[in-house]
């Protein structure tokens, strides 16, 4: 009987860390983030990358600047999500990397992300950016639903 028991015991604790193990796996899967490297948008010697991603609740918009910024460095960098008939859709929320130390030892540079609804990407058809009186723009592929 004891042994009945521990064996039941383990099948539980078994089935229990299986199901646990299952729903990490699964809402791993929910968590997938979809990218699009907007390579046209990079700027040599200032912009090293400008990312369009879908995340399980919104989008956004990320430029990789190649340094940490200074007061001006960064300011001059303007981004609009376009909609077809090139009226822009606002961005949700903005995020920035704090200011680094002076004297840091990897400075690897300064992000800038924007996030947009997920209702405003079957309207978003192309991302425009101007950086000080240049301005580029690239056209946005549709993520799978």
């Amino acid at each position: 009987m004891k042994r009945l028991a521990s064996v039941l015991t383990s099948m539980g604790l078994a089935l229990v860390l299986g199901a646990s193990v299952t729903t990490q796996l699964a809402s791993a899967q929910d968590t997938q983030i979809l990218v699009q490297d907007l390579k046209r948008l990079r700027v040599p010697g200032r912009i090293s990358a400008v990312l369009w991603t879908r995340r399980k609740e919104y989008f956004t918009l990320q430029i990789l600047f190649n340094n940490a910024p200074t007061a001006t460095k960064h300011m001059d960098a303007q981004i609009w999500l376009l909609r077809a008939d090139g009226s822009n859709i606002s961005p949700t929320g903005r995020w920035e990397t704090p200011p680094s130390k002076k004297n840091c030892v990897r400075c690897l540079g300064y992000e800038v992300e924007y996030s947009f609804p997920l209702s405003g990407s079957s309207e978003a058809v192309a991302v425009a950016m101007g950086v000080s009186d240049n301005f580029f723009i690239e056209k946005l592929d549709r993520f799978p639903e």
